[in-house]
C-alpha cells in the first residue's frame, strides 16, 4: 500500500468567487462577466478583489491527481452547500445554522453531484511504492 498524498494546498472549487459575491450582493453588471469568466475557466482575476488563484471543478481536481501518477482520489468539499448561509447569517441565527451546516457538509462532503458546491476541496490518494 502507498503512502497518503494530501495536496498542498486547498483547491478552491470554481463556484467559490461567484457564490461569495452573489451572497454578499457585490454581483455588479461590470464585475459579473470577470466572475462568469472566473466560474467557466476556473482563473480567478486579482481585480475581483481575491489573489490570483486557480478554481477547480472536483473532476479536474481528480484529474490532476491522474497526471502526476496518483491513484484516483477521495475528493471531499470541506464547508458544504451551506457556507454563504453561514456567512450571511446574524449572531442569533449563527450557531443553530453552523450545527445543522456542519450536519449537512457532513452528509454531502464525498456526494459527487454536491461537493462542488463546497468553497474549498480536498482530494486524498495513495502514491505507489
Amino acid at each position: 500500500m502507498g503512502r497518503p498524498y494530501w495536496s498542498r494546498d486547498h483547491p478552491d472549487a470554481t463556484n467559490a468567487t461567484l457564490l461569495d459575491f452573489t451572497v454578499h450582493g457585490r454581483v455588479t453588471d461590470a464585475n459579473l462577466p470577470d466572475l462568469l469568466r472566473a466560474y467557466a475557466t476556473g482563473q480567478n482575476d486579482v481585480q475581483s478583489g481575491f489573489t490570483t488563484a486557480y478554481f477547480h471543478s472536483p473532476g479536474e481536481l481528480a484529474n490532476d491527481f491522474g497526471a502526476e501518477g496518483l491513484a484516483e482520489p477521495q475528493l471531499f468539499g470541506i464547508e458544504g452547500p451551506l457556507w454563504p448561509a453561514l456567512d450571511t447569517a446574524d449572531a442569533q441565527r449563527a450557531g443553530p445554522l453552523f450545527v445543522n451546516a456542519m450536519a449537512c457538509a457532513r452528509a454531502f462532503e464525498t456526494d459527487p453531484a454536491i461537493i462542488g458546491a463546497s468553497a474549498h476541496l480536498l482530494a486524498v490518494a495513495r502514491a505507489g511504492r
